[in-house]
């Protein structure tokens, strides 16, 4: 009997050492400690927070706008998996991502025929090789023939399922990710539920242009070998652009070049 009442006690009184504790912490330092029920009652909303990978003023498209519903995000730099800057937190519900519109500039002279972003989930994982984080491509639009080939010049396979893309010279382009949703569900929740994530990161991966041109966010621009299908002569990725790099420059989410400067 007296061990029972001795553990009875015991587990009484350590949770009340846990609160009391908490409510040392919380004078010294001024923390907010809010119930548990009264924090998660009567709303789903939670902080979320978007990144953008860093534009400069010889990239071809640039990301002019970003929007969860009818809010406008401000978004973060960074480099995929890795913050940069910070951006501005802003507050939506689990269903975030299939109300987010991402808004592509074209600021060249050239029409794009294909636009290739990349979206990371830093949620799921920190980038190490042990825990790298699940991506998603999203592509619009075909491949011009002549650079249908891999880098070791095997053909590759034609896309017809894919609509044909035309983003003239300063039109913009607006990615609705709701059309992808399902199938970036089921790539996220091989790791996490999808209602878990907070964190999306948007990365500008390619564009083709109608006459073979392509840029990379790895190479910048290039143009087709004629000889060596598949393979591209790489331009001065410092100077070269399609057109007035001073266009449509800088983009409403990004008002400085940070880093690198390119074609300055």
């Amino acid at each position: 009997m007296h061990l029972q009442k001795h553990l009875k006690e015991r587990m009484v009184s350590a949770p009340l050492v846990v609160l009391a504790c908490l409510l040392v912490l919380s004078a010294v330092f001024g923390w907010h400690i809010a119930p548990i029920a009264a924090a998660n009652r009567g709303t789903s909303l939670g902080t979320k927070m978007v990144y953008i990978d860093a534009q400069y003023r010889v990239d071809p498209v640039t990301i002019t706008k970003v929007t969860v519903g009818d809010q406008q995000i401000q978004p973060g730099v960074s480099t995929g998996a890795r913050e940069v800057q910070p951006g501005t937190p802003f507050q939506a519900d689990e269903n975030w991502l299939k109300n987010m519109s991402i808004t592509l500039k074209n600021r060249t002279d050239k029409v794009i025929v294909r636009a290739e972003i990349q979206l990371w989930f830093p949620d799921t994982g920190d980038g190490s090789p042990s825990q790298p984080v699940t991506t998603y491509t999203i592509t619009l639009g075909q491949r011009p023939d002549i650079d249908s080939y891999t880098s070791r010049g095997q053909k590759l396979p034609s896309e017809p399922s894919k609509q044909a893309l035309l983003h003239t010279p300063g039109q913009t382009l607006v990615v609705h990710v709701a059309d992808f949703v399902d199938a970036i569900q089921s790539r996220v929740e091989a790791k996490i539920p999808f209602s878990q994530v907070t964190r999306l990161a948007i990365q500008r991966l390619q564009f083709y242009f109608v006459d073979g041109t392509r840029w990379t966010d790895l190479n910048g621009f290039g143009t087709p070998d004629p000889n060596h299908p598949g393979q591209f002569k790489n331009m001065d990725r410092n100077r070269y652009f399609p057109g007035d790099p001073s266009q449509d420059w800088p983009p409403p989410t990004q008002q400085t070049e940070p880093g690198r400067h390119r074609g300055e």
